[in-house]
Order: C-alpha cells, then structure tokens, then sequence
C-alpha cells in the first residue's frame, strides 16, 4: 500500500511538473482544493487541438479517481481568448494530402469524449469566458454548472459560415435556451458578447475581469471537499453585475425563429415590417451560409431537445463523419481560412436545391465500430 501511494504521487508530481512548464499548451495549476487549468496558446486564441485533448483527458480522470480537488476553473491565457474554436485548418491540410479519415476520427471522437468527460466530471466545473469562446472552447465549457462572461467575453457559433455544424452538442444546450434563441444563435452565427451572454441564458454570470482574481482567491480560501454547487454560487453572486433579463428583439427573434423550418424563417425575416434594419441584417447573414448547414443544424437542434447530453455527442458524431465525406466544410475553409474573402461555392446553391433525404441521411446510425458510445 505505501509503495503504490509513493508511485501514485510520484507519478501526479512528474505529470504536474510536465504540464505546467511555461511552453506546455495546457496548464495546470493546484492550490488547496481548487484546480485551475489555463489553455495556452495565446498565439493561436487557444484553439483546441489533438494535443491539447490528449494532455486535458489524463488529467480529468486523475480528477475523478482522487479526492485532491473539489473545484477546477478554466480559463484561457493571453487575455484574448478563452478558446476561439477547433484547429479546423489542419483537417483542410490533411484532406490535400489524403490523411483526412484517420486524423478526423481521431479528432473528433477524442474532442467529444473529452468535453462528455468534463461535462460529467467528479469535481465542480467553474467556467471563466473571459475573451473569445468558440468551437472546441464551447465544447469544453457550455456544460458547466458555473459559466461566467466578463465585459471581454465574446461567443458565437459560426459554424454555418464554413458549411459545418453546431457541433460539441450544440443540439442540446441550443435547443434548452429560451424563446427560440437557440435557432437564432446556430442559424445565424451572431456573435454575443459580455452581458449579452447571460441574457439569452448562455452565461450564469456576468462579472468584471478585475473581480476575477479576488473571485478565485475567495474560492480557494472557502473550497473543502463538502463544497457544493450551491456554496459556489453564493461566492459568485458577490461579485456579479445586474444584467437585464430580455435579450434585444426577444419576442421578435422568438417568432421569426419559431417557424419550422429555414425557409420559413428566412421568409418571415424577409417580410417582417417590424425590426426591418436587424431582420435585414439576419438574412444577409443567412444567405452567405451553407444552405446544407444551415438546414442540418436547425433538425440537429430540432432533434437535440429531446436527446440526453450523451446522445447529443452521439449525433455529432454521425454529423461530422458526413460533413468530413462531403465537400461544403472544405470549401468554408478555404474561403474563409486559407484564400479569404472569396465567395464559396456551397453543394447546393439554396435552400430549396437541398433534398430532404439528404439531410436525413446524416443522421442516419454508422457502423456500430465507427458510433460514439
């Protein structure tokens, strides 16, 4: 028994050591019973890669398997960003040279294990979106109990607009938001920003980046391991702002989004006499998006509703093996990541080209070996 807990913390020693060196893209800090880790690659926004997955997973079993901390807060290093999204550009890279299907299985099946794995994690998860938080930074984060936006914070999922999905179970927090907010988000890709995330019910929280430090101090002087949820939001609730409740336009966005289908949307948007400059705004938006995209993300939300959190991924999964055998992400890529600013030329040309079948069949199971389970 002593020989395997002298091992065991040996082990927890070098693994800390390895990942806390100043050039590590993941790091991880302990104090008491809090755990902080730090996304860092400032350079790149701190964009999720396969390395990065591979570093946080370890550490989030460690986190389960011992009693060391009771709550871990996430951030991201460089003050721009906590996670600006997914390094998609390398998955562009590995399409030119042939090596798509071995590195997107990988990628994204491991990114989804990952973010279901925090999501369910033993330990009570404290988001700080403090910057930009996209793609893989929701994955890791939008299912928190605690989620606080700073004045900083800016989100949004513009998935569409490189002819992909709402992915990282975009379906099931999309779909739980309130007044159709969550179409208007996936459908759109608006960005939000500071109090704007809490109003449409993204965020918990809406507290200065000044408060952060003695915020987390607070929390580290009052965590035991008895620390609930509930403690924490009474820690929180200290040091928040008042923030309106209603989103700008609700009640509009709540109509126009509550259609049925994209089309319909896009209709009720175009005749709208009310709100005229903002609706006119939302459909040119729309109209730049992959018109697949958009009608797989507003069934995928659709769907989500009535799916667990781990059927959500498991949806994901079969998406974004389609989207991969396809050409519109590919092509989103390029024109927005690699050429820039050249208009794509999306499978379908509109919304009316896109058959219904086709949108069926990404959903449709995979090989039992290829499921996420």
């Amino acid at each position: 028994m002593l020989r395997s807990s002298f091992i065991k913390l040996v082990s927890n020693h070098l693994r800390a050591s390895f990942s806390t060196t100043a050039e590590a893209p993941v790091l991880f800090q302990y104090n008491k019973k809090v755990g902080k880790v730090i996304l860092n690659k400032p350079k790149a926004l701190n964009a999720l890669d396969l390395e990065m997955i591979r570093i946080l997973k370890p550490e989030v079993e460690l986190w389960n398997t011992t009693n060391n901390a009771r709550v871990i807060l996430f951030t991201g290093a460089g003050g721009k960003a906590f996670c600006a999204g997914g390094d998609i550009k390398s998955l562009y890279e590995a399409k030119k040279g042939g090596a798509l299907a071995e590195i997107h299985d990988k990628f994204f099946r491991e990114e989804y294990t990952l973010d279901l794995a925090i999501a369910n994690m033993r330990p009570i998860q404290v988001a700080l979106w403090d910057g930009i938080v996209m793609g893989g930074g929701v994955g890791i984060s939008a299912h928190a109990p605690i989620k606080i936006a700073t004045e900083n914070a800016m989100f949004a999922m513009p998935e569409a607009k490189i002819g992909l999905f709402t992915d990282v179970a975009g379906g099931y927090f999309l779909s739980r938001l309130r007044s159709n907010l969550g179409y208007f988000l996936g459908l759109t890709g608006t960005r939000l920003k500071g109090q704007e995330l809490v109003q449409t019910g993204l965020a918990d929280y809406y507290i200065k980046r000044e408060k952060l430090e003695s915020l987390e101090k607070e929390i580290v002087d009052t965590t035991t391991s008895e620390t609930k949820v509930e403690d924490l939001r009474n820690i929180v609730q200290k040091y928040q702002e008042p923030v309106e409740k209603k989103y700008n336009n609700e009640e509009f966005i709540k109509k126009a989004f509550g259609q049925g289908s994209v089309e319909k949307i896009i209709e009720t948007l175009k005749n709208s006499t009310e709100n005229k400059e903002f609706a006119d705004k939302l459909v040119a938006a729309m109209n730049s998006q992959s018109p697949l995209s958009m009608k797989i993300i507003h069934e995928q939300i659709k769907r989500g509703a009535d799916l667990d959190l781990r059927r959500n991924f498991q949806m994901d999964m079969r998406l974004v093996t389609r989207f991969m055998e396809g050409t519109d992400f590919f092509e989103g890529v390029r024109c927005t990541l690699v050429d820039k600013n050249d208009k794509p030329h999306w499978q379908y040309a509109t919304l009316k080209d896109v058959p219904q079948q086709e949108v069926d069949s990404y959903f449709e199971k995979l090989p039992t070996s290829q499921e996420f389970n």
